[in-house]
């Protein structure tokens, strides 16, 4: 366990860096290319919905790489970011299933929305003061 948290505490080598930055960037260009679809949204469903969640996909795994998987997976197990981590999967699912089975542009833009929301919560939260200014912001639009 002391191995373990010297290695969470240390900073990430070039290496785990440049693979977090490469993941990051290939998560980045698949959500800009699903934003493309976005107007067409009623028509192809399915483009969208598996540009959007292979983006997200790749922009949550891009954080394991500069720790390790087994510290993201403690990170989106945490008692504070739990309720978020199973919104987060239960929206991919959505989005999947309302653009490939329901075939419903309402019901796929409406888990897309709802994953982008986690998505932003989980990358946020890991800059310093991330999680504070999303409270601030969500309380004030939503209550």
């Amino acid at each position: 366990k002391a191995k373990e948290s010297m290695q969470e505490m240390a900073p990430p080598s070039r290496e785990q860096f440049t693979m977090f930055a490469v993941c990051l960037l290939i998560g980045v260009g698949f959500l800009a290319l699903s934003t493309l679809f976005l107007p067409m949204v009623m028509i192809f469903p399915q483009k969208f919905a598996a540009l959007f969640t292979l983006g997200s996909i790749c922009v949550i795994s891009s954080f394991g790489f500069l720790r390790g998987p087994k510290w993201l997976w403690k990170q989106m197990v945490a008692k504070h970011r739990l309720p978020v981590s199973i919104g987060y999967v239960f929206s991919m699912v959505g989005t999947v299933y309302g653009s490939m089975y329901a075939r419903s542009y309402l019901i796929t833009v409406s888990f897309s929305a709802a994953q982008l929301v986690a998505l932003s919560y989980f990358v946020v939260s890991y800059v310093p003061g991330g999680t504070r200014f999303l409270n601030v912001v969500f309380s004030s639009t939503c209550g």
